[in-house]
Formats: C-alpha cells, structure tokens, sequence
C-alpha cells in the first residue's frame, strides 16, 4: 500500500489497510474507552435476559397451538358424537312412540351438546390467546434486536474510540484533525447498520400483526362474530388467567 504521511510521519509498510477520517477529537476523552467498555459488560445480562424471553414467548405461544389442535380434535369428535346421539335418541323415540323415555335421551343430548359448548369456548379462547402470543413473541423479538442494535454500536464505538486512543498515543494527531480507522471499525459500523435495519423490519412486523388482528376483530365485530370468549377475555381480571 502507499505512504500515508501525518505531519511528516509515515505509516509502516505492513500497517493494515485504513480509510482516513476527518474528525475532530476535542470531544474524545482518555475515559470514553473504558465507559463504553463497562457499558458493553453491563449490557451483556440485559441482551442474554433479552434472549431468554424470546424463547420462552415462542415456547409458550407453541404450546397455545398444540393445545388448540388437541381441543380441535376433541370438539370434532363430540360434535360426531352429538349428532350420533341426536340420530340415535329420535329413531329410538320413533320406535317406541310414547314408551320412549325422551326426557332420559334428552338429559344425554344435553351432556353431549355442554361438551361441544364447552370445547368450542375453549377453542376460541384458545384463539384469542395465540393471537396474545404471537403479539407478545413480536415484541420480544423487537426487544432482542434493539438490544442488538444497541450492543452493535456500543462495539463501533468502543472500536473507534480504541482506535483513537492508539492514533493519539502514537502522535498522529498533531493537526488535530486526522483520525486512522482500521477495516474492523468500518466492520463494525456495517454491523451496526444491519442491526438497525433488523429493528425497522421487526418493527413493521409488530405493527402489522397488530394490524391485522384489529381488522380481523373489527370485521368479526361488524357481521356480529365476536366469541364470548374474546368478550370474557377484554373484562382485566380474567386478563392473567392461565393461558394453557
């Protein structure tokens, strides 16, 4: 690579490949470097907490679906056995004519249609509680990648301003206004792009599932869908029930 001169100071023939920046270094303090280097050490926990309840978000949002496919397969099989019952009690009542015991078929049909009544609440519930989950995984994702962001560039900044400490120690600075950034800053800073780009696409997640469930609720609202379970679920003491 070329010479680089700095106020008549030659850069070594093996230095790594650089850019030079034009910076001013008045706001560069000998304290900066070890501040963000606690800074990255104290937001290592809150990252790896971060971490943590994304995994426990999707653990319990795929719990919540394969509890709904159980409850599912049981409400298809009492529904069956719902109608089965109904065919079987009426025949049976259209044999015997007035020796049947209707109110004894009667009582039966009624233990059968609670159990479709029941699971069918309990698959809407179900419902309102995944569409929770799926809002509650999108936020802490959102979380995690603000945290990413955060850490990418309290990494630039700790590299940049290493690197500021070294170009000082070595006496290039004598202008006061050049600065030697090395390929792993620039790294480091495309990174820290990438990461904020990450955030801006998690955002837009969140806030189109947020989207769409507010139209799908409104749409439900209007052709008068709306469940007893999602009714039961806006009343704020039923809000921290058991969601499994």
């Amino acid at each position: 690579m070329p010479d680089f001169y700095n106020n008549g100071r030659v850069l070594p023939p093996n230095a790594q490949p650089i850019d030079i920046w034009a910076v001013d270094i008045s706001s560069h303090t000998p304290e900066r470097t070890p501040a963000l280097a606690d800074m990255k050490e104290k937001f290592a926990p809150d990252l790896t907490k971060r971490t943590v309840a994304l995994d426990a978000a999707v653990a319990h949002k795929l719990e919540l679906v394969k509890c709904g496919r159980e409850v599912d397969a049981r409400l298809t099989l009492e529904k069956e056995n719902s109608a089965r019952q109904l065919v079987e009690s009426c025949t049976e009542i259209m044999g015997l004519g007035s020796a049947a015991d209707a109110r004894a078929h009667g009582a039966l049909l009624r233990a059968s249609d609670d159990a479709v009544t029941i699971l069918t609440h309990t698959n809407d519930l179900i419902g309102v509680r995944i569409n929770a989950a799926k809002i509650e995984c999108l936020e802490c994702a959102l979380g995690l990648v603000q945290g990413k962001e955060l850490l990418a560039n309290i990494d630039h900044s700790l590299a940049r301003s290493q690197m500021l400490d070294k170009a000082i120690t070595a006496g290039l600075f004598a202008s006061g206004r050049l600065a030697l950034f090395s390929e792993e800053v620039d790294t480091l800073g495309s990174i820290a792009v990438e990461a904020a780009r990450q955030v801006t696409l998690a955002e837009n997640e969140l806030r189109e599932e947020r989207a769409r469930q507010q139209a799908a609720y409104q749409t439900r609202r209007a052709t008068g869908m709306v469940t007893r379970a999602e009714v039961a679920s806006a009343i704020p003491s039923f809000q921290g029930s058991s969601t499994t």
